[in-house]
């Protein structure tokens, strides 16, 4: 019996002592980060308030005990803060 319209999938927690760190929601929200460089347009793609998004990165560098989320001030007409998710997990990781 074949069933092509089923696909396996996992739910992955990272946890650090105990603590969950990075789940479901927090990797769809540092996927969006990376991806539009922004944590409040990241927040909206992600379906959450840029004040539920802030927290969660916050939570995320205080249990991982370093940055994740590097701003910096870009030129341009809003002058928005940029941010490199990927580096900052990298770093967090010990692999920078």
């Amino acid at each position: 019996m074949q069933f092509p319209e089923l696909v396996p999938r996992a739910l992955v927690t990272l946890t650090r002592r105990g603590v969950s760190v990075i789940g479901a929601r927090e990797a769809r929200l540092l996927q969006a980060v990376e991806r539009v460089k922004s944590i409040k347009d990241a927040a909206a793609e992600a379906g959450i308030s840029y004040r539920t998004a802030w927290s969660a990165i916050q939570q995320m560098e205080q249990a991982l005990g370093r940055p994740i989320a590097t701003a910096h001030a870009v030129s341009g007409a809003r002058g928005q803060a940029r941010n490199d998710v990927a580096t900052g997990l990298r770093d967090a990781a010990g692999r920078g």
